[in-house]
């Protein structure tokens, strides 16, 4: 894995490979078999992807019970 010298926010989606609850991050492997290093921040939140006409749904609460290896995100 390349590692990036500089910090940056970007949107991607993939799977989790690899997750360390304690340290807070985990790896996500994409579509073209790249692979990142995901580090979660006190403003890093989550949500649920919905329908036009469903509401919102925050899981903010239950990132570190919902990051498992083979999760899609």
């Amino acid at each position: 894995m390349e590692v990036q010298r500089y910090t940056y926010s970007d949107t991607i989606a993939g799977y989790v490979t690899e997750v360390d609850h304690d340290a807070g991050n985990f790896k996500l492997k994409t579509s073209d078999n790249s692979e990142f290093q995901v580090y979660l921040t006190p403003t890093t939140y989550a949500r649920i992807t919905q329908n036009l006409e469903e509401s919102y749904q925050d899981c903010t609460a239950r990132i570190q019970d919902m990051l498992q290896p083979g999760q899609q995100v």
